[in-house]
């Protein structure tokens, strides 16, 4: 089962915030991972923002993360 999923909301997450997770990337979490309320995932944005948190919500289509901590990975410069 997979712990990590994309979201734009990422981007300006904080400790204490939430971020939302929608349309295709939440019902694959849902059908395919059968994600539940309570479960600890990870929620990026695609450019660096990596949320951490535990699920507080799960509808048709989207579930909600509770953020507990993230960070900001830098973009690989080429070698």
């Amino acid at each position: 089962m997979a712990h990590f999923y994309f979201s734009d909301d990422a981007t300006h997450a904080v400790p204490g915030s939430s971020v939302e997770v929608s349309g295709s990337e939440a019902r694959h979490a849902m059908t395919v991972g059968r994600l539940k309320r309570g479960e600890r995932l990870s929620v990026g944005d695609g450019s660096g923002t990596i949320t951490q948190g535990v699920v507080s919500f799960v509808g048709d289509d989207r579930f909600t993360l509770d953020v507990e901590s993230m960070s900001v990975e830098d973009e690989p410069s080429p070698s």
